[in-house]
């Protein structure tokens, strides 16, 4: 990582550190997390990383932010390389915003390269609410068993010829994956099944009225505004009759109607989904990443070369800090987005207000 003002010269300068960590060998894939500040340096810091590494393929990101410890200043850029004869790397690129059958086709070209397990990084751009099926229908057109993870940021991906509605690497060969998904906010209410429900407004929950699980919940000056002090679990699975520990996908809670008491949420909620009530919790959220990062480590089936960190928006602030202890003698790259995409419960679904921790691994002997 650098921290020089400059966009490109702080590519070059990570690259370089990056290939030396790596004992110089050739990459066989780079990534390359910018902060969003980067502007029309992007091209010029995305020519750096390629002829500074090597690398025949290379993924780029604008981010919200490029994380670091409390101690460290602010970071301009990161660059992670995937070095090894044995490492087989690809990169997937849209140039335009094609929904779910753009999203079909580079699943197809994804299903020509696997033979085997395979991982996809990917990244998208401004969050958009058809994420979560694009990410489905290239992981179903894939025809493997190919574990897909990213994120959303402001600005997107980018390659040589400019901004691209999605982009990342495809990994076939010489890496493992598994991850962590850790929601900010925490359970205020136990799980609630949805009894009756219109498109985005739940009207009852467990057969009551949907407000009247939440009033008591708010605060005096929470009851001025709830849809700012409360948010949705919502089980992922659509078979699920009962909230699994954290695995649930995070929504807001964009009004609570005075007239029916119906909880207007940001995605549509189907009726017969278990659902339970959030509030932000952020040292919990904190002491979560800790033990999800140690427990990831301890399960890892091989061993760990490179952890990649997304982190939603609204979790604590210094997210390194918990994971950095968990992984000591692995490399962990962060980066801020607006939402995070992953296979929770076998399902892939995009949310806010979550974080994602993602252990590349050398393939178990």
């Amino acid at each position: 990582f650098s921290t020089h003002p400059d966009c490109a010269e702080a590519a070059r300068h990570s690259a370089r550190e990056a290939v030396e960590r790596a004992g110089g060998s050739g990459a066989a894939a780079a990534l390359l997390v910018t902060a969003t500040h980067a502007g029309r340096r992007c091209a010029e810091a995305l020519g750096g990383v390629q002829e500074v590494t090597a690398a025949a393929r290379v993924a780029a990101v604008q981010a919200t932010a490029v994380l670091g410890p409390r101690r460290d200043p602010p970071r301009t850029a990161a660059v992670a390389v995937l070095a090894g004869s044995e490492v087989r790397a690809y990169a997937l690129a849209l140039h335009h915003s094609g929904g779910a059958s753009a999203a079909r086709a580079a699943g197809e070209a994804a299903r020509s390269l696997c033979t085997g397990p395979a991982a996809a990084l990917l990244f998208w751009g401004p969050p958009r609410r058809d994420v979560a099926e694009q990410a489905r229908s290239m992981a179903a057109e894939a025809g493997t068993a190919l574990f897909l993870a990213g994120a959303c940021t402001p600005h997107g991906p980018f390659t040589p010829r400019g901004s691209a509605s999605l982009s990342g690497l495809l990994l076939t060969a010489g890496c493992t994956a598994s991850s962590a998904w850790v929601p900010w906010p925490q359970p205020v209410s136990g799980p609630l099944i949805v009894t009756r429900a219109e498109g985005g407004r739940i009207l009852e929950l467990a057969g009551r009225p949907a407000a009247e699980h939440v009033r008591p919940l708010l605060s005096a000056a929470d009851s001025r505004d709830p849809a700012a002090a409360l948010r949705l679990a919502v089980a992922v699975d659509p078979a699920a009759t009962a909230l699994e520990n954290g695995q649930y996908a995070v929504r807001e809670i964009t009004d609570v109607d005075p007239g029916d008491g119906a909880l207007v949420v940001d995605v549509p909620v189907p009726e017969g989904r278990p659902v339970a009530l959030l509030a932000p919790d952020p040292g919990a959220a904190a002491v979560e990443l800790g033990e999800a990062a140690r427990t990831l480590a301890a399960e890892a089936p091989g061993r760990p070369r490179l952890a990649l960190y997304l982190h939603g928006p609204g979790g604590p602030p210094e997210p390194l800090d918990m994971i950095e202890p968990a992984l000591p003698n692995v490399p962990v790259l962060g980066l801020a987005a607006d939402a995070v995409v992953a296979p929770v419960c076998g399902f892939v679904t995009a949310s806010r207000e979550v974080g994602l921790l993602l252990l590349l691994q050398e393939p178990p002997e």
